[in-house]
């Protein structure tokens, strides 16, 4: 029991020396206590007090929340569409259903909100994709559940609110807004803490500047290179390498053409290399016996190249700093031709490597499209598209659809199906009518020519269940060996899957055009 502090000091001292005042019982009780004797006035205002407390208290009263007023629900053939997916049917559509409903500007009906919100929990690509979708009730639903509003965090706290006071989850997503809100203003904030911050949260918080990445970034992260950690150091590396003109790749150029010796033939040699198809230049090095305090800054020889020495290392090291570009225009030659006299080098796996990596890195749309097609079928043994396929997401789409059909002209069907995969679990896009009809015919194609099925065969069916355009359902349907084929019951059940997966994706599609009747 609980008193006010003018009722307690009676009790411990007495009435004579502490009066027992009017209001040492809540207001509703003074009118009851107030015709009670003097002597016995203490006691009764103690026993209504109990009385008053042991009984309880009145709820508060709660205002009715207002309407939520939703951007336009989808239809409810679209909702019906996704209460299968949630219920297992065809789960792996749920991140196309999301895709159509945002490229159509709906939101998640509110029967799907709860159980959506449920599993975006554990998956941080799921939130992301809900998020944009979720409309008034979804964010008001999210500040009722604290699991919720830690994962998702509240619509009407600003990522500034979150960058102070939220989780590293939500600090990493408020610096990602930020920056694409206001580089500069994003930056100042991550200076201003990252004196104070862990090791942990600069690991996770410095890769948020590629978002918005300029020359207005370089100081700080040229400041990062003197980190402790040898994470951090390599992430402000990697950021200032795809820095067009800063200095850490300036640097790089500058201690390589002290390396590089160009030599161009000249005179009778230059006209018979030109008539013999050759006549490119030759590539001399001249490097260093060891490196100074300044390459070990900007991370040269900082890690060991499996199957390259140490100074083979150093060489890749400084070449992936540099954009390839810069070999093009410096000496006067077209991508394929640098290329080319860089395979011609004693120290050409650690040169190429080193352009590799320097083309992942900054993207260059020529380099990119010359290695994954060319320069990939002539230099084998260097892993060249295996190093460049996850970053073709950031080439223009006209290019990675010239470089995929590239490939299933070479019957390189594993890196078109790897990239499609990437790009479906990035986006949520499927491939256009034109590849899909290309890559669903290579598929036909080849179980007439290896018969006996695998676990390949059953992965490649599966990711083409998801990324094929459903215009091509009727060539699925048909295009495939005859029934009395002698391989056909190790298929059949396969092929069936693929046509029944891609009805349902028609259905689901149509199912957003249909009216609200």
């Amino acid at each position: 029991m609980s008193f006010s502090p003018i009722l307690h000091k009676c009790l411990l001292a007495g009435t004579a020396r502490a009066p027992l005042a009017a209001d040492s019982a809540a207001a509703p009780l003074q009118d009851l206590l107030a015709g009670v004797a003097e002597p016995m006035r203490l006691w009764q205002t103690v026993a209504a007090i109990d009385l008053w407390q042991r009984a309880g208290f009145q709820p508060q009263t709660i205002e009715p929340q207002p309407p939520c007023e939703d951007g336009p629900t989808c239809p409810r053939a679209a909702e019906q569409v996704l209460l299968q997916i949630l219920r297992g049917i065809h789960a792996e559509q749920l991140d196309s259903w999301l895709a159509l409903a945002r490229s159509l500007g709906m939101s998640i009906p509110h029967a799907a909100l709860v159980p959506l919100l449920d599993q975006g929990i554990q998956k941080p690509s799921l939130r992301a994709r809900i998020t944009p979708l979720i409309g008034q009730r979804g964010r008001w639903l999210i500040t009722q559940h604290p699991v919720w509003s830690e994962k998702y965090g509240t619509a009407d706290e600003a990522p500034e609110t979150h960058w102070q006071h939220g989780t590293l989850d939500q600090r990493r997503a408020a610096l990602l807004a930020m920056r694409r809100q206001s580089p500069a203003a994003a930056l100042t904030a991550l200076e201003n803490d990252w004196p104070q911050e862990t090791v942990e949260n600069r690991i996770a918080l410095l890769p948020c500047l590629a978002t918005g990445l300029s020359l207005q970034d370089e100081d700080f992260l040229d400041r990062a290179l003197d980190d402790k950690r040898k994470e951090v150091r390599t992430i402000a590396q990697q950021l200032l390498a795809t820095l067009p003109g800063s200095q850490l790749s300036e640097r790089c150029k500058t201690r390589l053409t002290a390396i590089f010796t160009l030599e161009r033939k000249t005179g009778l040699a230059a006209r018979l290399g030109a008539m013999l198809g050759g006549g490119l230049p030759e590539l001399k090095l001249d490097l260093p016996s060891a490196i100074d305090a300044g390459m070990k800054r900007d991370g040269i020889g900082a890690e060991t190249h499996r199957g390259l020495g140490e100074k083979a290392g150093w060489l890749l090291d400084l070449m992936r700093n540099v954009p390839p570009s810069h070999w093009s225009g410096e000496w006067q030659l077209t991508p394929r031709q640098v290329l080319d006299v860089l395979a011609r080098q004693e120290f050409h796996a650690a040169l190429i490597n080193g352009v590799v990596q320097a083309t992942a890195r900054t993207a260059d749309t020529d380099w990119f499209v010359m290695l994954m097609t060319d320069g990939a079928a002539t230099i084998k043994d260097l892993n060249i598209t295996n190093t460049l396929l996850p970053e073709m997401r950031r080439l223009p789409q006209d290019q990675q659809e010239r470089i995929v059909k590239h490939w299933l002209e070479q019957r390189s069907n594993a890196y078109t199906l790897e990239w499609a995969e990437q790009r479906f679990t990035s986006s949520g896009a499927t491939l256009t009518p034109e590849l899909s009809r290309l890559m669903l015919n290579a598929l036909q194609r080849q179980l007439k020519t290896e018969p006996a099925a695998s676990y390949h065969h059953r992965y490649v069916f599966t990711v083409l269940a998801k990324v094929l355009d459903t215009t091509v359902l009727a060539e699925a349907q048909t295009g495939w060996p005859a029934g009395d084929w002698e391989h056909w019951p190790q298929w059949r059940q396969q092929v069936d899957d693929l046509i029944e997966t891609l009805q349902f994706r028609t259905t689901m599609q149509a199912s957003f055009l249909e009216t609200h009747a």
